[in-house]
């Protein structure tokens, strides 16, 4: 025989996104090793949401919650929308509040934002 032959077979396209079973509200985390690289990225990230119209909010956010290393500078958007989370990073960047925006100085008091408020505290 063929012994440790393996076979795969594609039956059919996958049809759920991560944005179809996640919740409106999402946690959309950012991190990086100095606070000078944090506001470029969020920057980058800001300019993404803003631009992008074809890829779902959530699966955005899945992207940034899976797809990176944790740093010590954190920040972290809990948000429904990309406007809203543009909004708050624009914030972040003015060195603004802004009820989405959750950084080590707090933020509101929803499960998300609680769950959002301990990644950044490095819990």
């Amino acid at each position: 025989g063929f012994s440790g032959t393996n076979a795969h077979i594609v039956l059919a396209r996958a049809t759920e996104t991560a944005s179809s079973w996640l919740s409106d509200t999402v946690v959309l985390p950012l991190s990086a090793r100095s606070i000078g690289s944090l506001k470029t990225y969020a920057r980058a990230v800001q300019r993404l949401l803003t631009q992008d119209t074809r890829t779902p909010f959530g699966d955005i956010a899945y992207t940034y919650q899976c797809g990176r290393a944790e740093f010590a500078e954190r920040l972290a958007v809990v948000a429904s929308s990309k406007e809203v989370a543009a909004d708050a990073l624009t914030a972040f960047l003015n060195g603004e509040t802004h009820p989405a925006l959750v950084t080590t100085s707090g933020g509101r008091n929803s499960d998300e934002h609680k769950a959002a408020a301990n990644w950044v505290a490095g819990l």
